[in-house]
C-alpha cells in the first residue's frame, strides 16, 4: 500500500513538471526620439541590434515611425547586443539625409532576463541609461 502511494505521488510529480513550460526571459529596450531643431524633425524608422556590437551582422527588431518627444518599448531576447537606429532627418527647406546611428562599435549593452535599457536619440547619438 505505501508503495502504492509512492508512485502516484511520483506521477503526480512527473506529470506537473511535465506540463509546465519553461518560460522565455526578455530584456526591454526603450528607444526615445528626444532629438530637437527648429530647422529640420528627425524620424526613426528603424532599430537594429548586432550580437556582440559587431558591425556587420544587424537584424531588424522595429519598424515605424518615431517622430520627436514618442518612445517604443521593444521586447527583445536577452545577450550582448550593439544597437543601431536609422531613420530620416526632414529639413523644412525639403530637403532630406539619412540618419545612421549606432552604440559604442564593439562595446555591447548586456540585456539580462527583466532588465530595462532606455535609448536615448537626441539627434548626434544615443546615450544608453539603465532603468528600474
Amino acid at each position: 500500500m505505501k508503495h502504492n502511494k509512492f508512485y502516484i505521488l511520483i506521477s503526480f510529480i512527473l506529470l506537473l513538471f511535465s506540463s509546465c513550460e519553461l518560460e522565455t526571459k526578455y530584456s526591454y529596450l526603450k528607444a526615445v526620439n528626444k532629438s530637437y531643431n527648429r530647422d529640420y524633425e528627425d524620424v526613426i524608422t528603424d532599430i537594429f541590434i548586432s550580437e556582440n556590437a559587431l558591425n556587420n551582422s544587424f537584424r531588424s527588431v522595429w519598424t515605424g515611425q518615431l517622430k520627436p518627444g514618442q518612445s517604443s518599448l521593444l521586447e527583445i531576447d536577452c545577450g550582448n547586443f550593439g544597437v543601431k537606429f536609422r531613420g530620416i532627418r526632414y529639413y523644412h527647406s525639403g530637403i532630406e539625409k539619412p540618419i545612421n546611428v549606432m552604440t559604442g562599435y564593439k562595446s555591447p549593452i548586456r540585456f539580462a532576463p527583466f532588465w530595462s535599457f532606455k535609448l536615448i536619440y537626441d539627434g548626434i547619438g544615443i546615450e544608453i541609461k539603465e532603468e528600474d
